[in-house]
């Protein structure tokens, strides 16, 4: 995973992964409001704790995917830089384990 992906992206494999067929299941699998599921999906952003159960869920490295959805939704180039190269150097490493 090198492309920067928005919290939309991950939600969705997550629901996916785990046959979710709505974000009120999704929203309970990640131990959520439904409104913070909504707001992840709207302004694009993800909370530090989210991406860490996504990574835990999808057995990535929680920053990969903090630094995936972090780099898509940003629009100052140095930060975007920033976070790609967050994103480089985490990819490769994964953290497995499981929400219960």
């Amino acid at each position: 995973m090198t492309e920067p992906q928005a919290a939309s992206y991950w939600l969705d494999r997550v629901t996916k992964q785990e046959g979710l067929t709505s974000d009120y299941q999704l929203a309970r699998r990640l131990h959520v409001s439904r409104a913070a599921i909504n707001q992840q999906r709207g302004k694009g952003s993800m909370s530090a704790e989210t991406a860490i159960k996504i990574g835990w869920l999808l057995g990535m490295n929680p920053l990969a995917i903090l630094a995936s959805s972090s780099a898509a939704r940003e629009v100052k180039p140095e930060t975007v830089d920033f976070w790609l190269e967050v994103l480089r150097v985490y990819s490769d490493e994964t953290h497995l384990g499981l929400l219960g």
